[in-house]
């Protein structure tokens, strides 16, 4: 049910955060033969992450200038894995876009990570199967770790607009809140619980544009008001005008 939603985005993500931060420093820190095999495996890790860029890219509609992703530093010419994906900026990017973009590799990233680890440990599949699946589920927890220019992203974007970003979180948490409720009370199960989070973009999109529905009719409503008082107001001044000029004309 939703509870593994729940230990999913507040036990198993940081989780994989704190994993990916550590063996990120193991990779630096690896010499020899053995950062090699390290190089190998965390050239996996960043295609994986930059591909979970992609893919919130294209779900949220923010669109993609360039795609980069390499094995060797083109200055140096060494063996150094890394990737990034350059957004096109003509238009102002929402703080939840930027949000998810951030943390695409991690969240993407952690539900290949489960899947995979059933395959790895599953006695029925074949034996290379699972061996492939086990090394994919390391070189993922290698580029898991969303990274710094991604976090920095995410904060300018909220510095942007921070009233809209402010709302945006609001909206977010309420519709968890609200896929919580209409889960249990329905007793939905989702084979998946990258579902849940869909379920979740649904009900945030329709709060969205139902708080825009109410918005734009508020104002409108408002602004009747106010032109049926401009209205009043120049009727009684006309009134006014035309009982103070009467004298004259007669």
């Amino acid at each position: 049910m939703f509870e593994k939603v729940i230990e999913f985005t507040f036990f198993w993500l940081p989780i994989a955060f704190v994993i990916g931060y550590f063996l990120d420093l193991v990779y630096n820190q690896t010499r020899g033969r053995y950062r090699t095999a390290f190089n190998i495996l965390a050239f996996i890790g960043v295609v994986i992450h930059e591909a979970a860029h992609i893919m919130l890219c294209f779900i949220t509609g923010v669109p993609v200038k360039r795609i980069e992703v390499n094995y060797r530093d083109k200055a140096t010419g060494r063996a150094f894995p890394h990737g990034a994906v350059k957004l096109k900026r003509k238009r102002e990017i929402s703080f939840i876009q930027s949000f998810l973009f951030g943390i695409a590799p991690l969240l993407v990233g952690v539900i290949i990570f489960f899947l995979l680890l059933d395959v790895a440990c599953d006695l029925s599949v074949e034996p290379l199967y699972r061996i492939v699946a086990g090394i994919t589920c390391f070189s993922i927890l290698l580029g898991v770790r969303p990274s710094t220019t991604d976090l920095k992203l995410i904060i300018k974007d909220f510095q942007n607009n921070p009233s809209k970003s402010l709302f945006q979180i609001i909206l977010l948490c309420l519709s968890f809140g609200l896929v919580w409720l209409i889960v249990d009370l329905f007793t939905l199960n989702f084979p998946f619980e990258f579902l849940y989070y869909i379920f979740m973009g649904i009900i945030f999109i329709a709060l969205k544009y139902l708080c825009v529905a109410s918005y734009i009719i508020y104002k409108r409503c408002g602004k009747s008001r106010t032109d049926k008082n401009i209205e009043g107001l120049y009727s009684e001044f006309l009134e006014a005008d035309n009982h103070d000029r009467a004298p004259i004309f007669r």
